[in-house]
């Protein structure tokens, strides 16, 4: 997702893309917190940010009309965002209307304004944070400010540790940000830290690719740690998880023009923007209407990713552009 097609391709990084994507959906389909949605699936949003990152440095390098690169690439990442909002303002509306229903008009409007372009609706929150990032770094980029942008990522990273540790000395700055974003899944908080670490992440690899065997066992390594110490320190969590996503995209990048996974990357690609894009629809949709809700996790989980996939086969058999771009954001 969000790559530029001309740039060098790293064909294990679009499995984990996939990967990552269905880790979204467990995710937003789990009934509560545990080891697996903190130690494992929380790597996903860290991960695309720094993908998105990497890409974004590299091709900001070569562009002969940086900021125009740079307002292409916002630009196009908002369109599809304002475009799923659109789909679904009929859909949020309704929710708004019921959960809010003794509350004013304007009362409605301002949490809806809020939620389109503070918070970000539903999952589509990621592009929303992705565009407003992207300007904010290219800017600082072209002006060759990449100390205040390194200190803004690092600060960035701080507040979203404070917020995720939720400490009583602190309340009124969870306050704060609750009212401004609704949680910290925002810019500041994830947006600007992994991106900038992808940024640099595409520096210190231009002439030296990261190992495949260290950084694999190291990930197994900080993995297995990071499931030990949940159940007695969860916070645990919030550092390692951070550090497992760096080293998955490091093991991506670690492999190039792999010819057992050249075929299959592009299709992983596209398939992981479906999955991203329709899992929030086949989950209220699909499961409890068509298909009934099971008491298996596991099981929603892999029937709203078949229900995902078969959509997205339909629409690349039927090769609809226009509808092919809009769940694969391509």
């Amino acid at each position: 997702m969000w790559t530029d097609p001309t740039m060098k391709r790293y064909p294990l990084l679009d499995v984990f893309r996939l990967l990552c994507a269905g880790l979204v959906v467990t995710i937003h389909l789990s009934p509560g917190p545990g080891a697996f949605v903190s130690c494992i699936a929380r790597q996903a949003v860290p991960f695309f940010f720094l993908t998105s990152g990497f890409f974004f440095s590299r091709k900001l390098e070569t562009a002969e009309d940086k900021r125009g690169f740079v307002r292409t690439y916002a630009d196009k990442t908002l369109r599809f965002y304002l475009l799923w909002v659109l789909l679904l303002l009929p859909q949020t509306i309704t929710i708004y209307s019921r959960l809010y229903a003794e509350k004013s008009a304007l009362y409605i409007g301002l949490i809806l304004f809020r939620r389109t372009f503070l918070a970000g609706t539903e999952q589509f929150w990621y592009l929303l944070a992705l565009a407003e990032t992207s300007l904010i770094a290219g800017w600082l980029l072209i002006r060759r400010r990449e100390k205040l942008l390194y200190f803004l990522a690092g600060a960035g990273f701080l507040l979203c540790i404070l917020y995720a540790l939720d400490l009583p000395l602190f309340r009124m700055y969870n306050r704060a940000v609750y009212v401004l974003f609704s949680w910290e899944y925002n810019f500041l908080m994830q947006g600007l830290p992994f991106f900038t670490l992808g940024i640099l992440c595409s520096r210190l690899t231009k002439s030296k690719r990261p190992g495949l065997i260290p950084s694999l066992c190291s990930y197994l390594l900080l993995t297995g740690m990071s499931l030990w110490l949940y159940p007695t320190v969860p916070e645990s969590s919030l550092l390692l998880c951070p550090i497992l996503s760096l080293l998955l995209f490091r093991i991506g990048i670690s492999v190039e023009n792999a010819p057992c996974l050249a075929k299959i990357s592009p299709h992983c690609r596209d398939l992981s923007g479906a999955l991203y894009c329709l899992h929030g629809l086949a989950a209220e949709y699909v499961l409890g209407e068509l298909i009934p809700w099971s008491a298996c996790y596991p099981v929603n989980c892999l029937t709203v990713i078949a229900v995902c996939a078969a959509v997205y086969a339909v629409v690349t058999t039927i090769r609809w552009k226009p509808l092919y771009r809009l769940i694969t954001l391509r």
